[in-house]
């Protein structure tokens, strides 16, 4: 498939999705009310999103113990996505981290895989957003990736956080984490961006590049591990004392 086809497919799919979020109410006009906070994580490569995510939750979960602990969302969302819409993991994957256009998966695939087959880009697209916001509104979680920070931006309390970090250190950061060489790490972390980017364009270009969408932004590199925990963790809290004194004051 030409690379002009594939991109007029995408946009029609792009269309075919705005259109369908008009027609029947999208997921993302709804706008319950969310008391418990969450966070969104949005990572360039190599700026170990996963491992703050892991650190972050337990860190959470330390200061403000509860019945239903602080869950972390980032490959198992793909998972829960998979499960709960009946569909494809392959296909949540490709969604934002393709190595190929998603409707060239599509038709590449045997006829045999029924997750493969007369699934259209929106659906899968629908239950990423169900999925994203309905964990979003029961609190609790941090979610990196899969537009998590667009998808559940009108949701609150939430810290929408962004990391990120020179070439050179995000290179290095990946090169370590997964034991490739430099040279393979600078090449598979400029794809992996390079997916994401087109990802968030897709079905975000409004958005997309703007500061405001984060409530923080960190320089990996120039902040660690143990200083953003911290950090993120009292900010998660603050923002829900702040959130229930809103009720409370509402309510008298």
């Amino acid at each position: 498939m030409s690379e002009a086809r594939t991109e007029q497919l995408v946009r029609a799919v792009s269309a075919a999705i705005r259109t369908e979020g008009v027609r029947r109410g999208s997921p993302e006009r709804a706008a319950p009310s969310a008391r418990e906070p969450f966070v969104t994580i949005s990572r360039e490569a190599g700026t170990g999103g996963e491992e703050l995510c892991e650190r972050l939750v337990a860190r959470l979960n330390q200061l403000d113990p509860d019945e239903r602990p602080w869950e972390g969302w980032d490959r198992q969302l793909v998972e829960k996505v998979a499960s709960d819409h009946r569909l494809s993991r392959r296909l949540v994957e490709d969604l934002d981290e393709r190595t190929r256009s998603w409707i060239e998966n599509l038709f590449a695939s045997p006829r045999g895989d029924p997750g493969h087959v007369a699934v259209t880009e929106p659906r899968v697209y629908r239950g990423v957003v169900e999925t994203i916001r309905a964990l979003a509104s029961a609190g609790r979680v941090v979610i990196v990736g899969r537009g998590g920070v667009y998808i559940a931006r009108d949701l609150k309390p939430a810290l929408h956080v962004r990391l990120e970090a020179p070439s050179a250190d995000r290179v290095a950061a990946y090169a370590r984490r997964h034991a490739v060489s430099e040279k393979q790490a600078q090449r598979q972390a400029r794809e992996i961006d390079r997916r994401r980017a087109a990802f968030f364009r897709r079905y975000w270009p409004n958005h997309v590049g703007s500061p405001f969408a984060f409530g923080l932004t960190l320089n990996t590199a120039a902040v660690g591990q143990d200083q953003a925990v911290e950090g993120i963790a009292h900010m998660v809290l603050r923002a829900r004392q702040a959130a229930r004194a809103a009720d409370a004051a509402g309510g008298q």
